[in-house]
């Protein structure tokens, strides 16, 4: 998933985001060149400052996929460091800087009824063919077969392969509740948090259901190495689950976090796990050292809703109902990175990395940005 700066130049950088109550497919603004925009970033009223797409349908979550070509890229503009008066001397909030890039040739997707995706760069646009999802998009992620995976409040998984841009009536599981969460790892697994079900897919099947659960699970991931299942309640507390073949099996391992968990996602490399709850912590657990606690992260003034982690897997950001988004490094819990006021008009919703140096951050106000982070 890392890519190198020297790579950098040879990535195509394409943006998968969700949104709901579409109502103006033509409204995206992508018809004004990437380049203008970030000619616009330092605009004297603010207007646009970092904005690469602005929509009417609020965008929930990113996803990214990155294919080689060949594209020059532009030396990345930096951010400055300024010191948190009000934190301890130690603590360096670092101020990120919104620079879209020239060459991100990001490719957006927003969805109710349909697909649609722009090129960000050109203005290219086109849809999805066939009949996609029939309400709001809870989460999506994009598995190893280069599908996106969409869990939503319509009861159902959708798989659509990305490069064909084509709904399929047999890439369509119909859960028997609604959806919360969906994960996918290695080996055709996907993992569906249900309102009071947890369902195991392999090869867009059901082959496993957990019922009757005694507490209320929020949201599920699957280890990167297929073999553990973590599902985080709202009673705040994260339950491992082995996976053995086909099937869940509790072993009584349960995690304690502050509160009811509110997101989670493992580091690329599975070596940690973190977790965001309504106590507004962050919390990173060590797999190899039975996923006991490595770091504990504050800094949110309301509850964090979204986390996502760097390519590095030093890194990861979150992103609150207090309209922050903090960039944290997992080794020291006081050097974090501050981007005050993401969004204007709304807390994000969804975080994706592109590069090490690069995150988009998406909203409910209908407008994603992009971010070059430097540590």
């Amino acid at each position: 998933m890392g890519i190198s700066p020297s790579a950098r130049g040879e990535v195509l950088r394409r943006v998968f985001l969700f949104g709901a109550q579409l109502k103006n497919r033509t409204s995206l603004n992508s018809s004004i060149p990437a380049a203008q925009l970030a000619g616009s970033a330092g605009c004297a009223d603010g207007r646009n400052e970092g904005e690469l797409f602005r929509s009417n349908s609020p965008f929930f979550w990113a996803v990214v996929l990155t294919v080689p070509v060949k594209i020059s890229c532009d030396k990345l503009a930096r951010g400055s460091s300024v010191q948190d008066a009000g934190k301890s001397s130690r603590r360096t909030d670092t101020h990120a800087t919104p620079t879209p890039h020239a060459c991100s040739c990001a490719h957006v997707f927003s969805l109710m009824f349909t697909s649609h995706y722009w090129d960000a760069e050109t203005g290219e646009n086109d849809c999805f063919s066939g009949k996609g999802h029939s309400n709001q998009v809870s989460k999506m992620v994009v598995d190893e077969a280069n599908e996106l995976v969409t869990c939503s409040m319509d009861d159902t998984l959708r798989y659509t392969n990305i490069n064909k841009k084509e709904y399929s009536a047999s890439d369509l599981v119909k859960m028997d509740f609604q959806p919360k969460s969906v994960s996918a790892a290695t080996g055709g697994l996907s993992l569906a948090v249900c309102i009071g079900q947890i369902v195991l897919l392999k090869d867009k099947k059901k082959v496993f259901t957990l019922d009757n659960l005694d507490y209320e699970a929020e949201v599920g991931v699957i280890h990167p190495g297929g073999t553990t299942a973590a599902v985080g309640g709202t009673d705040g507390k994260i339950r491992l689950y082995a996976i053995q073949g086909t099937t869940l099996k509790d072993e009584g391992k349960t995690i304690e976090a502050k509160g009811p968990i509110t997101d989670m996602a493992y580091s690329n490399d599975g070596a940690y796990l973190a977790a965001i709850d309504e106590k507004k912590v962050a919390t990173v657990y060590s797999v190899a050292d039975g996923h006991s606690v490595k770091q504990e992260f504050y800094g949110h003034h309301a509850k964090p809703v979204t986390l996502a982690w760097s390519p590095d897997n030093e890194h990861f950001a979150t992103g609150g109902m207090d309209m922050m988004v903090y960039i944290w490094t997992v080794a020291d819990a006081d050097q974090r990175i501050k981007l005050p006021d993401t969004h204007r008009l709304h807390h994000v919703s969804g975080l994706v990395w592109i590069d090490e140096h690069t995150l988009v951050t998406a909203s409910h106000d209908a407008s994603i940005k992009q971010w070059t982070i430097t540590y």
